[in-house]
């Protein structure tokens, strides 16, 4: 059976646009895997697993803390390996370590990526004392390498006792 000209075209942009529909499916983010995504980085947190949490984060993330300090606030911004660092510090004076996230709130921006906003409570038993650290977070994850990572982390430390 020969298609006509007509026909064949219709074929060929029907097949297309099933293999897009699918590719775009396949590479969007989603907000139930962002979800999930959030849940692996808390869990990783908990376990004091530098490495799981170290793989969600891009090479090339920025990573902002403003924290309290005794004029105002103080703004630090770590690159990758700054946060690695700052995280083993953290963890190698770390007894327990809970996370619990409130109004979490995920949106899939127009450009394709993923913000993420909420309230952070930390609660961090260390050897000499124990620590309580609430904060706003807005953290910005895209797909880099076929994988979804933090690119962006904002975190307003609301107060630390």
């Amino acid at each position: 059976m020969k298609l006509n000209p007509f026909m064949a075209a219709m074929a060929i942009l029907i097949a297309s646009s099933v293999t897009m529909a699918g590719q775009s499916a396949v590479d969007a983010i989603r907000k139930e895997d962002i979800a999930s995504l959030i849940q692996r980085i808390d869990q990783s947190v908990t376990d004091q697993d530098l490495d799981g949490l170290m793989r969600h984060i891009a090479r090339d993330a920025e990573i902002r803390i403003t924290v309290p300090a005794q004029h105002g606030s103080q703004l630090i911004k770590l690159g990758y390996n700054e946060y690695r660092e700052l995280m083993r510090k953290t963890f190698a004076d770390t007894r327990a370590y809970t996370v619990h996230r409130h109004d979490t709130a995920i949106h899939i921006l127009p450009d394709g990526k993923a913000q993420v906003t909420g309230l952070l409570f930390e609660s961090i038993q260390m050897k000499a004392r124990r620590s309580q650290i609430t904060s706003h977070e807005k953290a910005v994850f895209a797909l880099v390498d076929g994988q979804v990572k933090l690119i962006t982390l904002d975190t307003h430390v609301l107060s630390d006792r």
